[in-house]
């Protein structure tokens, strides 16, 4: 049996990862609260648009592959 890593990182998003439905826009708010990095920012970062950004972070719009590593 692997040896579980259990970084303070990995022990604050826990609770996320053992639900069967992964609500990723919360742990991208979680994230983008944590680095002090607003919306806006991302966005641009990520050549994407703003409201993109909110509708993940609302759940109204699920990731993508494409939209996850990019």
């Amino acid at each position: 049996m692997p040896k579980q890593n259990y970084s303070p990182m990995n022990i604050k998003y826990e609770k996320y990862l053992s639900m069967e439905d992964v609500p990723a826009g919360k742990i991208l708010d979680v994230i983008l609260k944590k680095r002090n990095i607003s919306q806006k920012k991302l966005a641009h970062m990520s050549n994407e648009y703003p409201q993109r950004i909110c509708d993940y972070i609302k759940g109204v719009r699920k990731f993508t592959i494409k939209a996850s590593i990019s």
